[in-house]
């Protein structure tokens, strides 16, 4: 496979390779004063369930996105899938690392379900605090409520319809 892939293939890849734990879910939440979330309880049961008490934690676009939150293996397996051909020379595969992987951070799950969810993180994902939290196959993904309601949505859905009917990004590329 070579080592630039189209990127459609890279999370197809991705998916199939992350174990999805936890029941579908898309949600409203509220940061406290803190900056701790309090997972939805059919994550925190399903997280449970599976003894995970850590997720880690990456900025999904740079400053543009939200976060996405694994579990450590579905993690592992997700940088390892997306890593493995890169070439460390080739400038796409070092701003990945330093775009993306740079920002990983290990959250705990505290006794109460909550996650901290760290001021460099929420700065970067514009997490004030109404956050849209849904799952994504084998990992979950945060959003500040008015960047995921005025743009992010919006333009997943436009890129979405520009597709073929039935295609993919490959197909329409």
């Amino acid at each position: 496979m070579p080592i630039l892939r189209p990127l459609f293939a890279e999370r197809r890849s991705l998916v199939s390779r992350c174990s999805m734990i936890f029941e579908p879910f898309h949600t409203r939440l509220m940061l406290d004063p803190k900056g701790r979330l309090t997972l939805p309880i059919q994550l925190r049961h399903a997280l449970a369930g599976v003894g995970q008490n850590r997720l880690v934690g990456i900025a999904n676009d740079g400053n543009q996105g939200g976060l996405s939150l694994f579990t450590l293996e579905n993690y592992r397996a997700a940088i390892d899938a997306r890593t493995a051909d890169i070439d460390p020379f080739a400038p796409r595969g070092i701003n990945f690392l330093r775009a993306i992987v740079s920002t990983n951070q290990t959250l705990t799950i505290d006794g109460n379900g909550r996650v901290l969810i760290p001021g460099d993180l929420r700065s970067l994902a514009g997490i004030e605090r109404q956050v849209v939290a849904f799952s994504m196959a084998g990992w979950f993904e945060l959003w500040d409520q008015e960047r995921w309601d005025g743009r992010a949505y919006p333009e997943a859905i436009d890129r979405w319809s520009a597709l073929p009917a039935g295609g993919t990004e490959e197909e329409g590329a």
